[in-house]
């Protein structure tokens, strides 16, 4: 099974998608709560990184505006 999902991220959504996520691993939720802990710091990071490589010029995003970031 395929599934896409397609969401809008702000420098605050991450931030609290982070936070969840480090929650969610301190919870002890077995495998299936480490693994949602883990999809969520990963799609905090990616944004991150996303954030830091535009800022830096390094690459083009049309999808993350300065306007994302306040």
């Amino acid at each position: 099974m395929k599934l896409k999902v397609e969401m809008t991220l702000t420098a605050e959504s991450a931030k609290r998608l982070q936070e969840t996520g480090e929650r969610l691993a301190a919870m002890n939720l077995g495998d299936d709560g480490l693994l949602a802990a883990a999809i969520l710091m990963r799609i905090a990071a990616n944004y991150d990184r996303a954030r830091q490589a535009k800022a830096a010029g390094t690459i083009p995003l049309e999808n993350l505006n300065a306007e994302n970031d306040e």
